[in-house]
């Protein structure tokens, strides 16, 4: 971000190019940790960049996300208990709600990487690890100051030095 916002202001202009089939990498060789520790280290900051227009949209979906496997997994609950004290409505709404948004995500996932069957069929599962992900980065960036990355901790710069270019 700090790269592409120097670009802008030199008046060059910045493109992301997706490899497609001609170019394949894994981010994150070693592993679970280093790509919660990767992740951690941007995605706090990344948002708060972010256009409030988008973010507000990209908050509005992955809440509807949820809301569809909440509402699905206590309609499945409900259905197997006999439990006719969850209001959930119909059961049939709630399953097409669920392959719809499965099929979106899996079209979206499609784009930008290789991902097995089950992240897209079971999204609630990945998208909460997102949420948890995107919770412990705002609060290792903002309240502690500090993440780790490749095995050191980095100090970061006051969030108002950090994009305005000057030294911290």
């Amino acid at each position: 971000m700090q790269l592409a916002t120097v670009y802008a202001r030199a008046g060059l202009s910045v493109r992301c190019f997706i490899g497609g089939t001609s170019l394949r990498m894994r981010m994150y060789p070693n592993g679970f940790r280093q790509l919660m520790e990767g992740w951690t280290k941007n995605i706090a900051s990344g948002a708060e960049r972010a256009d409030r227009r988008a973010a507000a949209g990209a908050a509005a979906w992955v809440c509807c996300h949820f809301a569809t496997g909440v509402g699905g997994l206590l309609t499945i609950l409900s259905l197997v208990t006999g439990g006719r004290w969850l209001l959930t409505g119909p059961w049939f709404l709630w399953a097409v709600a669920w392959v719809g948004l499965a099929l979106q995500f899996r079209n979206i996932l499609r784009r930008i990487g290789s991902y097995r069957w089950w992240t897209w069929a079971m999204f609630p599962i990945p998208l909460l690890a997102f949420a948890l992900l995107f919770t412990r980065s705002a609060y290792l960036t903002y309240g502690r100051g500090a993440v780790r990355w490749r095995g050191r901790s980095i100090r970061l710069p006051r969030r108002k030095q950090q994009w305005e270019g000057t030294d911290a």
